[in-house]
């Protein structure tokens, strides 16, 4: 499904009854990061889960400068259309300081929240000559580049052929400027 939010098209999926539960992904994923948890949640929750602006198939306004905080405005503007007043959200990496940002700034909208593989804030040296060396290699790399070594880095030596094609697969679906701009 699609909802036109801050002018783009927002992609999400809604199933299930219950208690809503929205998933927000990381950098570079996208909803279908969720499939796993959406078979088993949808069973008793309600389940929306989102591609941000500029992920999977959702579009991208090219006239602003993407931010966390634009994103949370996204997610927060369609659980309006959907009709959510609260919600439990649950995030991974990136999606997770989204919900810290629902946190900090809607908090009455929030039931709970779940964190996964994210931080607070990044400390030197991954915020300082860490970032700096990201994006120098984010100038050069194309969105191959980048699904190859997400999956050498998030993939142990055991992982299966299939699976390390699905993370790489995941990444695929973006643009290297957006992500660029949200790696900032």
């Amino acid at each position: 499904m699609f909802a036109e939010i801050n002018n783009i098209k927002m992609h999400y999926e809604d199933v299930g009854k219950g208690m809503p539960l929205v998933f927000i992904h990381g950098l570079g994923e996208w909803s279908q990061s969720w499939h796993h948890q959406v078979g088993y949640f949808k069973k008793q929750y309600r389940v929306i889960t989102v591609d941000l602006r500029f992920h999977g198939q959702s579009t991208n306004d090219d006239a602003v400068t993407i931010t966390m905080a634009l994103f949370t405005k996204d997610v927060m503007d369609l659980m309006d259309r959907l009709g959510i007043q609260k919600a439990v959200s649950i995030g991974h990496s990136m999606g997770g300081l989204i919900c810290q940002e629902i946190a900090a700034h809607y908090r009455q909208r929030m039931l709970a929240m779940v964190l996964s593989d994210s931080a607070g804030y990044y400390p030197p040296p991954f915020a300082t000559e860490g970032l700096q060396e990201r994006l120098e290699y984010l100038k050069t790399a194309t969105m191959e580049d980048m699904a190859e070594l997400v999956a050498q880095k998030c993939c142990n030596p055991y992982v299966t052929p299939e699976v390390r094609q699905e993370i790489k697969e995941l990444f695929l679906h973006n643009e290297i400027e957006p992500y660029r701009q949200a790696t900032i």
